[in-house]
Order: C-alpha cells, then sequence, then structure tokens
C-alpha cells in the first residue's frame, strides 16, 4: 500500500475495544501505519506528547506522510465530533477525516461531511469497502499536501520580489507586454526587462504564460488573497 518514499498514517478512534483492534489489524495487514485510541482524550494526549519529543529533535521529514483519521462519532466524554471540531480548529487541513457511525446516528454522520468531513460509514463495516475509503482519502491527503506545498513555495518566492518587482508582476499576469507596464509605470522599457528577467528567476519561471498559470493557480486555492 505504500511505496518507500511515502508512508501511510491512519489514526483509529474508537472505543468498541473488539471492532478497533480489528480495525488495526486490517489495516496494518495493508501496509499501514496504524494507530488505535479508544477515546477522544487519549488521542490528544498522545498527540501533545509525540509533537513535544518532535519539536524537540527539530528532524526534517524524509517521507511524504499522508494521514487520515477514522473516528466513531459516539466516543465516551469528548464525542467524535467534538473531536472534529478540535482538528480542524488546530489546521489539520490535509488529514481527512473518516466517521464511523451506527443507523441511529446517520443524521450526525450528514452533519459531519456538511461540515468538512471526508465521509460517514454506517456500522457493521465491509472491509474491502472500509479499505477502498480509506484509500480514498489518503489520496486527498496526497493531492492538499501537493497544494499546500505549492501555496507555501509559491508565497515564499513572492516574499523575495521587491515592491517594484511585485507590481511588475501584477501587471505580467494581466498580459501587459513591457511596453504597456513601462508606459503605466513610468520606466523605461529596458529596466522593465531587467524587472521581468528578475521576476521569472526568483519566482523559478520559465516564461510569462508559466508564471501566470502559477499566479492564478495560487488564487485559485487561496481565494484571491493577492488581488
Amino acid at each position: 500500500m505504500s511505496s518507500d518514499n511515502t508512508q501511510k498514517i491512519l489514526t483509529i478512534i474508537e472505543d468498541d475495544v473488539d471492532l478497533g483492534k480489528a480495525m488495526e489489524a486490517l489495516f496494518r495487514g495493508a501496509g499501514y501505519n496504524t494507530f488505535l485510541h479508544n477515546s477522544a482524550e487519549a488521542y490528544l494526549e498522545e498527540k501533545n506528547n509525540i509533537s513535544s519529543v518532535q519539536n524537540k529533535k527539530n528532524q526534517p521529514a524524509s517521507k511524504l506522510k499522508l494521514q487520515c483519521f477514522l473516528i466513531d462519532v459516539r466516543l465516551p466524554s469528548m464525542n467524535g465530533l467534538e473531536l472534529f471540531e478540535r482538528i480542524k480548529s488546530e489546521a489539520v487541513a490535509t488529514q481527512p477525516v473518516i466517521f464511523l457511525t451506527g443507523h441511529g446516528d446517520i443524521d450526525m454522520g450528514v452533519s459531519a461531511i456538511k461540515n468538512g468531513a471526508f465521509d460517514f460509514m454506517t456500522k457493521p463495516v465491509n472491509s474491502e469497502e472500509l479499505l477502498n475509503r480509506v484509500e480514498d482519502a489518503m489520496n486527498l491527503s496526497k493531492e492538499l499536501q501537493k497544494e499546500r506545498n505549492f501555496t507555501q513555495l509559491f508565497e515564499e518566492r513572492m516574499n523575495e520580489l521587491t515592491d517594484r518587482e511585485t507590481e511588475v508582476l501584477n501587471n505580467i499576469v494581466r498580459g501587459l507586454s513591457n511596453k504597456q507596464i513601462s508606459e503605466k509605470l513610468k520606466n523605461s522599457i529596458r529596466t522593465i526587462e531587467l524587472h521581468r528577467a528578475r521576476i521569472l528567476k526568483k519566482m523559478n519561471a520559465t516564461n510569462a504564460i508559466e508564471l501566470t498559470r502559477q499566479y492564478e493557480r495560487y488564487l485559485q486555492l487561496n481565494d484571491s488573497k493577492l488581488r
């Protein structure tokens, strides 16, 4: 299920001991790194401990980590929906959540979907269907990480631009020629050409078309924050 440079991490939060162990064995047998918790509080406590250790080590990740949650809606004390809100508030944007619900909890499952969950599945769960759905969630996690990495890299490159280069870039992506930009900014064409060359280098784009595509993709992923 995982390539040498990809690690698939599944966090299961299920208070039914037998079901939890069965799912843990199922996914470990399929090649997932699987972690089982019997309550939301147990998961949060272990998460805090792991984060503390990782911060002390401060070691860069060598593998692409795809992550997904499998959470029972009805948990003791903090329920699954409350945990979901906690997860979202901590901006774990690349970790899809699948809920497990009893037949009486379908309305809660639908509500979770509307609130951003990846899916919900009713118990008893078919093993093959569960494996396939988690794999779908892992694929989404991969795409979300690509989008996040692109956004972060684009912003880092944008921050390297001077104010004037940013102004020139904004005109380049609107399709203006060097002559039009020079007239608008009251600079010589040669100066604009130099700005354009530095912008393309800093943004790692081969030409204006590629730069514009990067810019438009960034806007689509970030609600037009550059406009």
